[in-house]
C-alpha cells in the first residue's frame, strides 16, 4: 500500500466502520469518544437501546461491553452516541438503584448519570447491573426525572399570630376596646340565669377518625429524591482525577398512600387519593378541605404532624474522566415500613418512610457524577 493512493470509496468505507451515527430515537455505546462534535468510534450497534419516556424507560436488564471496561472499580467506561433530541427535550440514561425497592417515586427506573439536550458523543460509567433509557420535555418534566438541578422554591411570607393580633388591636381606639370587653361580659352573663350556667358547647366532632396504626411485614429501603448540584466539576489532564468536593444534601420524613383509596363523607364530599400520593414529606400538596381534614387525621394516628428533613453539607469521594464536564449527585437512602389504618371505616396501606443516618447524622445513599450537556 505504501505509495499508493487510497480510492475515495476505500477511505469513506473506513471513516464509517469506525464512526457511527445514531439513528433518532436510540442511543449506541462505543468505546472511545471525543466529545460532542467529533463523534464516538468502536461502536457496538447491536448493543443500540431505544429511547422511551422516562416513566416508561427501556430497561437492558444486564449491560456488558468488554471493550468498554473500565480499568479501576469495575463497570464500563462507555461514550454514547446520541442522536439529537427534540427541541426542549433530553436523553436521559440511569441506573438502577441500591435499594429493596427502587424509589419513593415509583415510575423512576434509577439514578440519572447523563443527561443530554444535545446529540453528539458523551461518557457516561455504567455497572454492569443494568441500566435503562429515556427521556424528559421540557422544565418541570425533567426536575421530576432528576435530569437538571432543580429551582429553589418561592418562599411565602406570612405574619406570625401574635402579630397579626397587634396590627387588629393598634387599628381601633381604646374606647372601642372597651366597648368590646363589655359585650363580651353581657354574653356570659347572658349564659348564667340566677346562678346557675349552661354547659359550655361541645367541640365540634371530628370530621374524619382514624383507628390506631398497625405495622405490616417488615422494613425495607427506598431511594429518596436525587439532588444534583449545580457546579460543575472538570478534570484537566491526566488519565483521572480524584476528588472530594463537598455538597449540601437533604432527606426528608415521608407518609405516603400506597393504594388508590376515594370516600365520600355523609354530605356527598369525595375525598380521593391516588397510589403514591404524598400525605407528608417534599411533595406533599393536601392544603384545604375535606381532603386536608383527612391527611391530617391520618397523620396524628401515625404520629406525624410536619415533615423531619434532615440537611448536611457533606464531601463525597469521586473519580472523572478527563475532558467531560460533570455535575455531583445524591440520592438519600429511606427506611420504610407499611401500615394499615382505618378512617371513617375505609381501610388504608400507607407507607412511612426516614431517612437512613450515620453515626453523625448525616444522611445516606448513593452519590456519583451527571454528565449534562
Amino acid at each position: 500500500m505504501l505509495g499508493t493512493a487510497l480510492s475515495p470509496g476505500f477511505v469513506v468505507a473506513s471513516l464509517m466502520a469506525l464512526t457511527h451515527v445514531a439513528l433518532a430515537g436510540e442511543i449506541i455505546p462505543c468505546a472511545l469518544g471525543s466529545g460532542e462534535s467529533n463523534g464516538c468510534s468502536y461502536c457496538e450497534d447491536d448493543k443500540a437501546i431505544k429511547t422511551g419516556p422516562w416513566f416508561k424507560a427501556t430497561k437492558v436488564a444486564s449491560f456488558h461491553m468488554e471493550n468498554a471496561a473500565a480499568q479501576v472499580g469495575g463497570g464500563y467506561d462507555v461514550w454514547w452516541n446520541i442522536a439529537k433530541p427534540d427541541e426542549g427535550c433530553r436523553v436521559l440514561i440511569t441506573e438502577p438503584y441500591n435499594t429493596d425497592k427502587g424509589a419513593l417515586n415509583g415510575k423512576l427506573s434509577g439514578n440519572v448519570v447523563l443527561s443530554a439536550a444535545h446529540g453528539g458523543c458523551y461518557f457516561a460509567h455504567v455497572g454492569s447491573r443494568g441500566v435503562s433509557v429515556g427521556f424528559c420535555c421540557g422544565t418541570g418534566d425533567c426536575q421530576e426525572a432528576g435530569a437538571i438541578p432543580g429551582g429553589k422554591k418561592k418562599r411565602e411570607l406570612t405574619l406570625p399570630s401574635s402579630r397579626i393580633a397587634r396590627g387588629l388591636q393598634s387599628s381601633h381606639s381604646e374606647s372601642d376596646t372597651n366597648n368590646v370587653k363589655r359585650d363580651v361580659s353581657t354574653l356570659e352573663a347572658r349564659r348564667c340565669w340566677g346562678g346557675v350556667c349552661d354547659d359550655p358547647p361541645p367541640p365540634p366532632k371530628p370530621a374524619v377518625t382514624c383507628s390506631k396504626a398497625k405495622k405490616i411485614g417488615d422494613t425495607y429501603t427506598k431511594a429518596g429524591t436525587q439532588q444534583v448540584d449545580g457546579n460543575t466539576l472538570t478534570c484537566n489532564g491526566g488519565q483521572s482525577c480524584s476528588l472530594s468536593p463537598s455538597m449540601s444534601v437533604m432527606a426528608s420524613t415521608s407518609l405516603s398512600n400506597e393504594k388508590s383509596t376515594t370516600h365520600t363523607d355523609g354530605q356527598g364530599v369525595q375525598v380521593s387519593m391516588t397510589a403514591g400520593f404524598m400525605l407528608i414529606g417534599p411533595t406533599a400538596t393536601v392544603t384545604t378541605g375535606y381532603s386536608k381534614d383527612w391527611s391530617d387525621s391520618i397523620s396524628n394516628s401515625m404520629g406525624l404532624s410536619k415533615t423531619d428533613t434532615v440537611t448536611k453539607t457533606v464531601a463525597l469521594s469521586i473519580g472523572l474522566t478527563p475532558g467531560v464536564d460533570f455535575n455531583l449527585w445524591f440520592t438519600p437512602t429511606l427506611r420504610c415500613q407499611s401500615y394499615e389504618i382505618t378512617c371513617n371505616d375505609v381501610k388504608q396501606t400507607l407507607e412511612k418512610c426516614e431517612p437512613v443516618l450515620d453515626g453523625s447524622g448525616n444522611p445516606t445513599g448513593d452519590h456519583g457524577v451527571m454528565t449534562v450537556a
